[in-house]
């Protein structure tokens, strides 16, 4: 196999390394906040229903939220429409950007040192990187035409076929209407080839094709000043930006897999290749200059403006960082640069399969908002009120629109209950008395996994003061689902001549009326022996058969809440209580002599 075949095997393999271990993770999580805005522009979120491109453009321009350019968002439009509108799919697309991001790198590192293997080897085994193929957000997007960019500038440089400058239009157009942070690289881009003296016709022909581009992007130009203006006003984003030294210390952190010492070694490396070139010095020094010029531009912008809060903006610079650590490979022995990939690949593999522990005051963005709507659905009916206890220190902001995407074809009545810092202990059962608002049925939902603060026990010890636990999911279950009813009867029946009483709370249809959902308080006096009988609920049809039967123990301590489901048949049907010894099945006389006693269904 000669060294085209194994360049070409290397480059297959590093694209479905990417697409593998994106894939792995496109329905991991839930989607977040962010994600909700990128469905709602590209118009795949269901309550706002969907968009034309014209839409999704409209969208995106009155909106202040995202403040990026529509282009992202469009090509997930019409991806969306082609592939299917559920999360995965949708991030399918992101998956797509980074596999095509590591075949450009792979590209353009052939024009730089030969360092093109090496170059996609660090990228694909970037876990910062491969972590953003399965979001549904732009980041991926401008890394891909950040690459090529980069590849089809080298490519047509050195020989390439004038296709190539169609190719660099299309990615620098592309890359302006992805994300305003890849104007930064254009821009340190143009920079570096306008250092080139020699006016030739590649030369122009680069300047035309880039040129074409910025016209493009003209329609859109009042759009981007008027985001610039929201941002740099942001007063939020004042306070969370990051200085440069921290912005570029995490950059590299992120990128290296946590491997700073080791990828200073290989850029000191790469950046010492101009040094040592006998000719073609520019060529050499491109990578280097176009890294450092980039970084330069975005951390001289956020100082002046302070909008960049982490290094997800700086994605951008990722291809770069993937040739210049390439270029200091290709100067290694090889036996050196294997080890070094080794170490730098199994540290991506660490960090990719293991799940990251949430650093102290850090927002919990993927709620488990999936799992709760699927485990309410078959529970509940609209109008159900549901307190959603968030993790501590989440602000509810941040969890509305994902609930509403997951929850809203249930029509539920949603609360979500803050453990927001420094709020007292009765604060939490003042907001839970605000939202109960003595309502006859309340569901509460908390995820043992990322638990709210202590002192939202006092929101529960609230709403018990005044309700009754009808149901709840067992302790070991990671999602904790309770369900709380005011103990008003709507009717009480009564067997054993007064010995055992059962309220009825509430009686309704619920799983879009497939369930009979029937809560009863029991209440058992002292001359019942405890641990001796069981209640059962019997649908019964027009002629009098039973249809469906739904059993459960009589508690020693009552009173006692119980939460019963019953499948609910086509044919109208009528529902009774029995009181049972379950050792012998004796039933206990009803009020009215009979072993059953009615109970009225809605």
């Amino acid at each position: 196999m000669n060294a085209v075949h194994l360049r070409l095997l290397a480059g297959v393999l590093l694209i479905l390394v990417v697409v593998g271990a994106g894939a792995a993770r496109l329905n991991a999580d839930p989607i977040w906040y962010d994600e909700w805005w990128s469905l709602y522009y590209a118009g795949h979120e269901p309550e706002a229903g969907p968009a034309t491109l014209p839409g999704t453009l409209t969208r995106v321009a009155q909106t202040d939220h995202e403040l990026n350019p529509p282009g992202y968002y469009a090509l997930l439009n019409v991806w969306g429409d082609a592939a299917g509108t559920h999360p995965a799919m949708l991030r399918v697309w992101s998956v797509l950007m980074g596999a095509v991001a590591v075949a450009a790198v792979l590209r353009a590192g052939d024009y730089v040192g030969r360092s093109g293997v090496w170059a996609a080897l660090l990228l694909a085994f970037s876990a910062f990187f491969v972590y953003y193929t399965h979001e549904a957000r732009a980041y991926m997007q401008m890394v891909c035409f950040t690459a090529l960019v980069i590849a089809s500038y080298l490519s047509y440089w050195q020989g390439g076929r004038t296709s190539r400058l169609l190719v660099l239009g299309t990615a620098t157009a592309g890359l302006l209407y992805t994300h305003y942070m890849g104007a930064f690289f254009l821009a340190a881009a143009a920079l570096v080839h306008l250092t080139r003296f020699e006016r030739s016709r590649r030369w122009w022909g680069v300047v035309v094709a880039v040129a074409i581009a910025g016209v493009l992007f003209l329609p859109w130009v009042g759009v981007a000043f008027s985001a610039f203006t929201t941002v740099s006003g942001d007063a939020a984003r004042d306070f969370f930006a990051r200085s440069s030294v921290d912005l570029g210390y995490r950059l590299v952190r992120q990128f290296s897999n946590g491997n700073v010492g080791l990828f200073v070694v290989l850029a000191l490396s790469g950046a010492s290749v101009p040094l040592l070139a006998t000719r073609e010095r520019w060529q050499a020094a491109f990578i280097p200059v176009l890294t450092v010029g980039t970084f330069a531009l975005s951390v001289l912008a956020n100082d002046l403006f302070e909008f960049v809060t982490d290094v997800h903006y700086l994605l951008a610079l990722f291809p770069l960082l993937a040739l210049l650590g390439g270029m200091g490979l290709a100067c290694l022995p090889r036996s050196v640069s294997v080890v070094v990939v080794a170490v730098w690949a199994g540290a991506g593999f660490l960090l990719w399969v293991t799940p990251r522990e949430r650093e102290a005051g850090e927002w919990k963005l993927y709620a488990a908002h999936d799992e709760m709507a699927a485990a309410l659905a078959p529970l509940t009916w609209p109008g159900d009120d549901v307190v959603i206890y968030l993790p501590e220190p989440d602000p509810n902001w941040i969890h509305f629109a994902p609930v509403d995407y997951y929850a809203g074809h249930l029509a539920l009545d949603i609360d979500l209950l803050e453990s927001l810092p420094g709020r007292a202990p009765d604060e939490y059962a003042a907001k839970m008395r605000e939202y109960v608002n003595d309502d006859p049925l309340v569901w509460t939902v908390r995820d043992r996994r990322v638990p709210p603060s202590q002192w939202a026990q006092h929101a529960t010890d609230a709403l018990t003061a005044d309700y009754v636990s009808c149901y709840a999911t067992p302790l070991d279950e990671p999602l904790q689902i309770a369900l709380y009813a005011r103990p008003e009867a709507a009717e009480t029946v009564v067997f054993d001549d007064g010995n055992i009483e059962i309220d009825v709370l509430a009686v309704d249809t619920v799983a879009e009326g497939e369930a009979l959902r029937v809560l009863v308080n029991m209440r058992a006096g002292e001359a019942v022996p405890p641990f001796r009988y069981s209640v059962a609920l019997h649908l019964l049809d027009s002629s009098g058969a039973l249809v469906q039967q739904v059993d459960f123990s009589l508690p020693p301590e009552t009173p006692a809440c119980h939460m019963a489901l019953l499948p609910l048949p086509e044919a109208e049907t009528t529902l009774n209580a029995l009181v049972y010894a379950w050792e012998t099945g004796k039933r206990l006389l009803a009020a009215d002599g009979e072993t059953y006693a009615p109970i009225a269904m809605p």
